[in-house]
């Protein structure tokens, strides 16, 4: 189970990271911490009983999977920048009809606008060009995490 967790993590974070000089992976053993330059590493290889980190001179280290105590990612800060309290939107949503429609209070007479509701994953599941601040149908939608942009506003909700 560990190492089925342990693939999972790896693989999803190398695929997410786009590597800067200053990203590391960290392989943290019984016998001490091995850092490694996230820009360095061509592949990590998993086999039955452990993974290999392979840089890009081919050469590899093999570590066990039962000598394996944790692997830290560190990385430098994306292009974005945390919202302040002064920029955060000041739209808030009510998912209303149990779940079938959302209400974005806040919107007022700011005329019409594009509407957009992203899903965690980032697909964009709905568009409205000329909304002008009626309710939303979101009764298509399934249960998740959603992010509604509205003009220049964005909130985020539950459904």
């Amino acid at each position: 189970m560990a190492k089925g967790r342990i693939t999972v993590a790896m693989l999803f974070l190398l695929s997410a990271l786009s590597a800067s000089a200053d990203d590391n992976v960290t392989v943290v053993t019984a016998s001490g911490e091995t850092p490694y330059a996230m820009e360095s590493i061509s592949r990590i290889d998993f086999s039955e009983t452990g993974i290999t980190v392979v840089a890009q001179d081919k050469e590899g280290v093999t570590y066990a999977f039962d000598e394996i105590r944790k692997i830290v990612f560190t990385t430098t800060p994306t292009g974005i920048e945390p919202m302040t309290a002064a920029q955060k939107s000041k739209l808030t949503l009510t998912v209303a009809d149990g779940g079938r429609s959302i209400t974005v209070n806040g919107w007022g007479d700011r005329g019409a606008a594009s509407l957009e509701i992203y899903s965690i994953g980032g697909g964009r599941e709905v568009r409205i060009d000329e909304w002008n601040g009626t309710a939303v149908d979101v009764s298509s939608l399934p249960h998740g995490i959603y992010v509604l942009k509205a003009g220049s506003e964005t909130a985020k909700f539950r459904k």
